[in-house]
C-alpha cells in the first residue's frame, strides 16, 4: 500500500507541473512577431512518438530508472526552455520533454499494473483520475500567475521546481524508505 501512495504522490506532482506547462508553453512560442507554438506542440508530439517507438528496445535500461529520475530529466529540459535562447533550442528541449514524459506515462501504467491487486485496480484508477482533475487545473492556475508575474521565466521556474521536487523525493526515499 505504501508503494501505491507514493505512486499517487508522484502522479499528482507530475500533473501539477503538466498543468503549468500547458499554460506557459504558448508564451514560449511567441518570439517577436512570429508565433511558433504549433511547432512546439509538434516537436513535443514527435518526442512522444519517438519514446513509444524506442521504449521496447530500451525497456531493460529503463527498468533501472526511477520516477524521480524521469521527473528530474523533464525538469532539466523544461528549465532550458527559455524564449530568448532561440527557436531551435526550445524545439529540442520540448522534444526531449515529450520523450521523457511519455516514458514516465508508460513506466507509470506498467508499475500500476504490477503493484496493485486486480480487485482494486479500478478504484486506484478512480483515485488517479480524481488527482488529475484536481492537480491539472491547480497547476494551470498557479503557474498562470507565475507566468504573469515573472514574464518569460515561467518555464524556467517550472523546471526548477520539478528538479527540486525530484531531489526532495529522492531524499525522502533515502530517509524513510519511500
Amino acid at each position: 500500500m505504501g508503494d501505491l501512495k507514493y505512486i499517487v504522490l508522484i502522479f499528482s506532482i507530475f500533473h501539477l507541473f503538466l498543468g503549468g506547462i500547458n499554460v506557459v508553453l504558448p508564451f514560449v512560442g511567441i518570439v517577436g512577431e512570429q508565433n511558433y507554438y504549433g511547432y512546439l506542440l509538434g516537436t513535443e508530439a514527435f518526442g512522444a512518438v519517438l519514446a513509444g517507438l524506442t521504449y521496447r528496445r530500451a525497456s531493460s535500461y529503463l527498468q533501472k530508472i526511477d520516477e524521480r529520475n524521469i521527473l528530474f530529466l523533464c525538469g532539466i529540459f523544461i528549465l532550458l526552455t527559455i524564449p530568448h535562447l532561440g527557436i531551435y533550442l526550445n524545439l529540442l528541449t520540448i522534444m526531449f520533454y515529450g520523450y521523457f514524459f511519455t516514458l514516465y506515462s508508460i513506466f507509470f501504467l506498467t508499475t500500476i499494473q504490477l503493484k496493485s491487486e486486480q480487485d482494486y485496480i479500478g478504484r486506484f484508477f478512480g483515485i488517479l483520475y480524481t488527482c488529475i482533475s484536481i492537480f491539472l487545473p491547480l497547476g494551470s492556475l498557479l503557474f498562470g500567475f507565475v507566468e504573469k508575474v515573472f514574464s518569460n521565466y515561467g518555464m524556467s521556474i517550472i523546471g526548477l521546481m520539478m528538479i527540486l521536487s525530484a531531489v526532495v523525493l529522492l531524499v525522502l526515499k533515502k530517509n524513510k524508505g519511500v
